[in-house]
């Protein structure tokens, strides 16, 4: 009952919906560093690695998700 749209309405902190299922993918929260960003990024790669993760079959799938959401959220932040 337009229960989505109220709490799009109240979440102001977050500019748009994309940039926040990017945080959310790399744990940021509004307000983030760029450093707190690479930081996150850099531990968040290493430890979804394929060649670390070699039985793992999603491993590759969440790295580029990972990496997806840094160059996204990278990019923001240049321009904004």
């Amino acid at each position: 009952r337009g229960h989505h749209d109220d709490r799009r309405e109240r979440d102001t902190a977050s500019p748009d919906r994309q940039t926040g299922e990017m945080m959310q993918r790399l744990g940021l929260q509004p307000g983030f560093s760029g450093d707190e960003l690479k930081s996150r990024y850099k531990a968040m790669a290493k430890a979804s690695h394929p060649d670390l993760n070699p039985g793992d079959a999603k491993a590759g799938e969440r790295l580029r998700a990972i990496i997806e959401a840094y160059d996204y959220l990278r990019e923001r932040q240049s321009v904004g």
